[in-house]
């Protein structure tokens, strides 16, 4: 379940503008954020919590529940693409 999630966030993640790394796990790396720092920021307050892995220009999500994965695509969406 935790791969179908994954999948279904990586494919938002492309529709969304951002480029998702390959991943056989419950964790989506995605890169192309200009400010990983803001959009963690503007994640976090949405209250969505993501990790900065330390790779220039990414993040990482992890693909929890349905919901938990919804409500980051959602808060994402709401966001300005690559901010």
């Amino acid at each position: 379940a935790g791969g179908t999630r994954s999948a279904f966030a990586a494919k938002t993640l492309t529709e969304l503008g951002y480029t998702p790394l390959p991943s056989w796990s419950n964790f989506v790396l995605f890169g192309g954020i200009a400010d990983p720092a803001t959009l963690w920021q503007q994640l976090y307050d949405r209250g969505i919590l993501i990790r900065d892995v330390g790779i220039a220009g990414h993040l990482r999500v992890t693909a929890g529940t349905a919901g938990e994965t919804t409500a980051f695509l959602e808060a994402l969406a709401s966001i300005d693409s690559n901010a």
